[in-house]
């Protein structure tokens, strides 16, 4: 008897005995893993694979290390622990909206969620991996507006992960840089997002998905993140296609120097007498996110992972040669401010940040009321992150001489402060994985029809590189000439959003002339 045909005899007896069913079992480069079947769908969803050990303890900023292999069945029927960090204040827009359900959380947090369709037997799904948002110190793959399922149902395989945030993610000192081989340090949390797509290309095979088709997606941090993978050296070959919601490499695209990154590091050492880089692995994992959670860390340019500032690289066409989707909501500024914005706060902020460009900055946004600050602060937002898409876009085509779309995403969800908020930033999120019941919102017949709309867009794109289809208002290719993407909201058409004169402000402001 051959080894695949004991491998068989032994699934089917395993399964008989604990009360799995075949299908649900599937073999990894790690062991047996079962999966979970929650409503009678033929989705399975196989919750919180460890696709990395954990990163504590010696482990601690430290490259994500394989996942040593498990004996008999492991059961991935509930989500990993989230990574560490401090969720939204209870009450406040974002925590009312997505943070809904307390996840635990734990710095043993490398896991994986994979959402398959078993009646699609063919081995040549596409993959389509999620990296989601949260400001590169919060969120999770296990967030309910993130179940892959209306993904799977469509033929597609659906990955989230986790990845590690704030000081476990970012931190940077000297000494971790003596330490590596590699001679950098920082940049965890990215690391891990490699080791999960190499995890990929290792084992979605087993989840009927093909590791030559696989798209990347994520939104605001996020698309961060996506736009740094586009640029390493270190995943070439790991992904085929991008896709960024609502940040690109002139927003959220920013990165700092090791040695300022080494210079935060030791800032935080001082601040709390901490002798060595060992002293603060002994830690407790709340000690380091309470403190932690006190200063700022970043992604840094460390040589290894990445080589320049990402609009740098792609400025040079350095990039990953692969077609790009990307765009951004019609109000990405209306979460960003607080209450005691007025017209000369908002003076005060222009005046400081953009320098000699501040009087033109005033002129293109009226702010001679508190309300018409407001709504300028936020108009300024929505219009610098289709600026930066617009800009990307043209870069990206133009160096690679791929195919890019652009969309513009402007439907409001109705009820709870839309009047105030509007499309906001990740605003479209629910409507593209079709959770809109995660949401507690009065939907309406508009939004149950965009949500899967937008979905097979996306779906399209992953499965080809172009996201049009049947039935679906016709997406063009990006074109800098005549700058048009699709508005994606009660109406669904190709449509210009940028004025001249912002244009060319934003394009002055960056030294960056439109062709």
């Amino acid at each position: 008897m051959n080894n695949k045909i004991c491998l068989l005899t032994l699934i089917v007896l395993i399964s008989a005995n604990i009360g799995y069913t075949q299908s649900n079992i599937v073999q990894i480069e790690s062991g047996l893993l079962s999966g979970l079947n929650e409503d009678g769908s033929s989705v399975i969803a196989y919750k919180g694979i460890p696709y990395a050990s954990p990163p504590v303890g010696d482990l601690r900023w430290k490259l994500p290390q394989p996942k040593l292999r498990w004996q008999g069945i492991y059961a991935a029927d509930n989500f990993g622990p989230t990574c560490m960090q401090i969720p939204p204040p209870e009450g406040s827009f974002y925590h009312t909206e997505f943070y809904t359900l307390e996840e635990p959380k734990s710095e043993d947090c490398l896991y994986l969620n994979v959402w398959t369709n078993t009646k699609m037997y063919e081995n040549e799904r596409p993959v389509m991996v999620w990296i989601h948002g949260g400001a590169f110190s919060q969120g999770s793959g296990s967030m309910p507006t993130f179940n892959g399922q209306s993904f799977a149902e469509k033929g597609v395989v659906l990955v989230t992960i986790n990845y590690r945030l704030g000081i476990f993610g970012l931190f940077a000192h000297p000494d971790l840089t003596e330490e590596s081989k590699q001679n950098f340090s920082g940049n965890y949390g990215l690391l891990d997002q490699v080791a999960a797509l190499k995890w990929i290309q290792k084992n979605i095979e087993a989840f009927g998905g093909d590791p030559n088709n696989v798209t990347i997606f994520g939104q605001s941090s996020g698309a961060g993140n996506i736009n740094k993978l586009m640029t390493s050296p270190l995943t070439e070959g790991l992904f085929n296609r991008a896709i960024l919601q609502s940040g690109n490499a002139y927003v959220f695209g920013e990165t700092q120097t090791l040695e300022q990154a080494e210079n935060d590091g030791k800032a935080f050492m001082k601040e709390y007498d901490a002798a060595s880089v060992e002293e603060l692995r002994d830690w407790p994992a709340e000690k380091l996110l309470e403190e932690g959670s006190k200063f700022s860390f970043h992604p840094n340019i460390d040589g290894w992972f990445l080589s320049d500032e990402p609009l740098k690289v792609f400025e040079k066409g350095g990039q990953h040669n692969i077609p790009v989707l990307l765009g951004s909501n019609s109000d990405e500024g209306s979460t960003l401010y607080g209450p005691k914005l007025n017209a000369e706060i908002f003076k005060n902020i222009i005046n400081r940040s953009y320098g000699e460009n501040a009087e033109k900055f005033l002129t293109l946004y009226p702010h001679k009321t508190d309300k018409q600050a407001r709504n300028s602060f936020n108009k300024a937002w929505t219009d610098e992150m289709a600026w930066g898409s617009h800009t990307f876009a043209r870069i990206h085509s133009q160096t690679k001489n791929v195919s890019t779309y652009l969309y513009f995403f402007d439907r409001i969800p109705p009820g709870r402060d839309s009047d105030r908020y509007g499309a906001f930033h990740s605003s479209e999120i629910a409507y593209l994985f079709n959770t809109l019941n995660t949401i507690e919102r009065p939907w309406t017949e508009v939004d149950r029809t965009l949500a899967p709309k937008l979905q097979l867009y996306w779906i399209n794109f992953a499965k080809k590189g172009n996201p049009n289809g049947k039935d679906l208002t016709k997406w063009p290719v990006y074109n800098s000439k005549n700058r048009k993407v699709l508005k994606l909201g009660k109406q669904i058409e190709a449509d210009v959003i940028l004025r001249e004169d912002i244009l060319k402000f934003y394009n002055n402001r960056f030294n960056d002339d439109i062709n």
